[in-house]
């Protein structure tokens, strides 16, 4: 009864931080619903980078997981580590590294220049997709390599011994895989790249480069135009429920493989031409992955010494930040433990972050000056964005507990309380780590709402790094970028390391 209390008041506090925001807005709005040719162009604009930053992710990715589900080699557990750092990696951090090598005066643009080929232009639609793809290839790798982890061996070791070539391999192994994970990959990556903001933000490059997110922000912060701002809202998060459902009714096909044996395969009889393309996919992703993180560390560190005295209040906040919201968001995915649950909490995935933020000002303005609670306004933003992979993580965790100790515990008498502290919460414990580590890593480098509102009385460290940023001050910027990351990482390796550890 406790539980079921719990999920229904859990539930209804995220319907109405989600929705309430944006009826607030219509309510302010003047009701002038025009879709003017500056939204027609932002929503081309829109719908075009987050196909092709969606497609290319998965197209890339599906490669990179086979490659790396069929060869052994020393440190392949910890390539595999290292290559989901940038989905963690703050969006300001990764911008600064992707400058550092792709940028006008970047690594990539000195060695054409030398050989006498044209540079490339990091802004614009070209700039936007090379950032979503380095931040979503690791989630569509590590997505494509545990469903191939999860095939039965004995179909690896029959189509090798068998000789198959590719398409063959590919048509009878890999595309029923790619026919369940692909969909649901693109969908997730498509509603992230569709609220994308610090990316377009930074390297939009101008009017040509404007999202719905960054035509929202600019109705806000320029033009305090709510009608227009909730109208952009509501065509966003209709693009992303009906992406999400396609995704799942269309697409959710059912894999046909069985259960196998689960022996491991300790030695694979493929083709010479594979070994080589399999290592080349590894290498090369490998290092369009890792040398933007490279290149930050290493010109960041060269400038500590730049660094003013002033920086230690943002980086004060953001840790206070990154942890509440990590233990807000955790506790309150434990009210949506079930299929429904999971459905309501993705929901704020496809909000705007600036839509629930304004939203919320407009609420308390009326009673205290909304600049005042600047802290728990990005708290409560930050808090709702974490819950969807708090839900994804701890959900599958919570199911396999349930079903193997529920019925024992009830047999013998446990009360509700007694089955969620001994039972229940210990054996959670790992996924409830790793969802805080994850969830803090994340609202540890957020450049969303902080950026619509925060000012001199209240910083995060990405906020005064865009700010370095804009004022073309990049070696203080790199510097506080490495702390940035160097935070973000082991604030992530410190909750994961905690659930790892045995109970007494």
């Amino acid at each position: 009864m406790a539980q079921r209390t719990f999920s229904i008041v859990v539930n209804c506090i995220l319907l109405f931080a989600v929705f309430g925001p944006l009826v607030v807005l219509i309510f302010h709005a003047d009701q002038n619903f025009t879709f003017t040719t500056a939204d027609r162009a932002a929503l081309k604009f829109t719908l075009l980078q987050a196909t092709l930053s969606s497609l290319l992710s998965v197209l890339l990715a599906w490669p990179l997981a086979l490659a790396l589900s069929r060869r052994q080699f020393r440190g392949r557990r910890l390539l595999i580590v290292a290559l989901s750092v940038p989905f963690i990696l703050p969006v300001i951090v990764a911008i600064l590294g992707l400058l550092s090598v792709f940028g006008n005066s970047g690594l990539l643009n000195s060695l054409l220049s030398f050989f006498g080929f044209p540079v490339f232009s990091i802004y614009g639609l070209s700039g936007v997709l090379l950032a979503h793809i380095f931040f979503n290839i690791p989630l569509a790798t590590r997505a494509f390599l545990l469903a191939l982890e999860r095939r039965p061996k004995e179909l690896d070791r029959l189509a090798d011994g068998l000789n198959l070539n590719f398409l063959i391999r590919f048509w009878i192994l890999d595309w029923p895989i790619v026919r369940l994970i692909a969909p649901q990959i693109f969908s997730l990556i498509f509603v992230l790249c569709l609220t994308s903001f610090a990316v377009v933000l930074t390297l939009g490059g101008g009017p040509k480069a404007t999202t719905l997110e960054l035509a929202i922000y600019q109705s806000f912060r320029f033009e305090l135009d709510f009608g227009r701002a909730s109208f952009l809202a509501f065509i966003q998060l209709s693009i992303a429920a009906l992406t999400c459902v396609l995704s799942i009714i269309i697409f959710g096909l059912p894999l046909n493989f069985n259960n196998g044996l689960d022996r491991p395969i300790h030695k694979r009889y493929l083709r010479l031409a594979s070994f080589f393309w399999d290592f080349g996919i590894i290498i090369l992703m490998g290092l369009f992955l890792t040398i933007p993180l490279i290149s930050v560390l290493l010109k960041g560190v060269q400038n500590f010494y730049l660094l003013e005295i002033t920086i230690w209040t943002p980086i004060f906040n953001s840790i206070t930040l990154a942890l509440l919201s990590a233990l807000i968001s955790t506790i309150l995915a434990m009210g949506f433990m079930n299929k429904w649950g999971e459905v309501i909490g993705t929901l704020s995935i496809a909000v705007s972050p600036l839509i629930i933020g304004a939203g919320l000002f407009l609420m308390i303005r009326n009673f205290i000056n909304p600049f005042e609670v600047t802290f728990w306004v990005i708290l409560t933003v930050n808090s709702i964005m974490g819950l969807p992979f708090a839900i994804r993580i701890m959900r599958p965790a919570s199911d396999e507990i349930i079903s193997n100790f529920r019925r024992l515990s009830i047999a013998n008498g446990m009360t509700p309380f007694a089955w969620f502290y001994w039972v229940y919460l210990p054996r959670l414990k790992s996924a409830l780590t790793y969802s805080m580590g994850l969830v803090a890593a994340l609202s540890m480098g957020d450049l969303g709402v902080i950026v619509l509102f925060g000012g001199a009385n209240f910083e995060t460290l990405p906020l005064v790094i865009y700010q370095l940023m804009s004022a073309y001050r990049i070696d203080q910027a790199m510097a506080s970028a490495v702390i940035l990351v160097l935070i973000s990482i082991g604030i992530f390796l410190i909750f994961d390391r905690i659930g790892k550890t045995r109970n007494a």
